[in-house]
């Protein structure tokens, strides 16, 4: 069920670190952020095989300062959110973070000087949206982000990939999921493919 899914979470690119939330800002911060997780991947002192757990650690730092997971984990289970515990919603989220962020880190690893270029940005409420193409020599990717207002800051809480809503990719596989197999059954699946994804970074470190 979840096969499909991490081919679109990897296409996600370089997101955003926190700032003050106000008009302009969100577009600002993405900028801003992709300037990091670039010089981290750019930075030698930080390039050989024992600085990999060190590097990684910094790159989720950024995520962690971006990602809504608490929002994106509800809009993904959609209707069956209210039907599962607090605590259930504590482990999904948990789960969902590090899904989400141990196959970013699969792919922004093999960086490769694709370039970002921002296309245009717009506000609806306290929603924001910012659209941009990740250009390569081979293809360009549209990449949209979903930005809403938490507190100070702007936190992502969708990306569009190629018109192609992460949430709602998520939402429906989950949906199946669910229906045939409860809460229990998505949980095994995403730890089954964590399990999968913890692997892959274990072998790629370098150790």
């Amino acid at each position: 069920m979840l096969k499909r899914l991490i081919p679109v979470v990897t296409l996600i690119g370089f997101l955003c670190a926190g700032s003050i939330a106000a008009a302009g800002d969100a577009q600002d911060q993405l900028k801003i952020s992709m300037d990091k997780v670039i010089a981290l991947l750019s930075d030698d002192s930080l390039k050989a095989p024992e600085k990999t757990l060190e590097r990684r650690g910094m790159i989720f730092d950024v995520l962690r300062g971006c990602f809504d997971y608490a929002e994106m984990g509800k809009r993904s289970l959609g209707r069956h959110w209210k039907d599962i515990s607090e605590e259930d919603q504590d482990k999904f989220v948990d789960a969902f973070s590090k899904l989400m962020q141990n196959s970013y880190i699969l792919k922004i690893e093999r960086y490769s000087d694709e370039q970002v270029i921002f296309k245009g940005e717009r506000t609806k409420g306290k929603y924001y949206y910012v659209y941009t193409d990740i250009v390569s020599s081979e293809k360009k990717i549209p990449i949209n982000y979903s930005m809403h207002a938490v507190g100070n800051n702007w936190l992502v809480y969708d990306v569009i990939i190629e018109g192609v809503s992460l949430v709602k990719n998520y939402r429906t596989q989950f949906a199946q999921t669910m229906q045939k197999e409860s809460f229990a059954g998505l949980m095994g699946k995403i730890n089954k493919q964590l399990k999968k994804l913890e692997d892959r970074l274990q072998e790629e470190k370098g150790a």
